[in-house]
């Protein structure tokens, strides 16, 4: 059983949301990144929601992340990673510590809802 990403844009939104489910690998993360980045709305700058909720288990090198994370350093999109996971909310605080120095551009959350606001104020 592999792990499964999805990508939806929701233009009215200008949201791009991500979907991860099962198993969370370093393939799984560097999908999520590879099908985000390759959209055009990303490139446009739409938000991005990174719904993590249907984790069953992280199993995320903390290499991947520092490297995704430096390279997501100069995007402009604001990103919120959603996840219930204890092992993937570290993990999704170590990336917004990094790829986020001014902190403004990405948040991690347990909540939908204000994951949301805070992307569509």
């Amino acid at each position: 059983m592999g792990d499964v990403v999805s990508v939806d844009v929701d233009e009215a939104q200008r949201l791009i949301r991500v979907k991860a489910t099962g198993l969370f690998t370093d393939a799984a993360v560097i999908e999520c990144s590879r099908k985000t980045r390759a959209t055009p709305q990303f490139q446009n700058g739409y938000s991005v929601l990174l719904d993590l909720s249907g984790v069953t288990k992280a199993e995320v090198s903390s290499q991947v992340i520092v490297r995704l994370a430096q390279g997501a350093q100069k995007d402009r999109n604001r990103v919120a990673i959603l996840t219930r996971d204890i092992t993937a909310f570290g993990m999704a605080r170590i990336y917004e510590m990094i790829a986020d120095l001014n902190e403004r551009r990405v948040r991690v959350y347990t909540d939908e809802q204000l994951a949301m606001e805070w992307l569509t104020r």
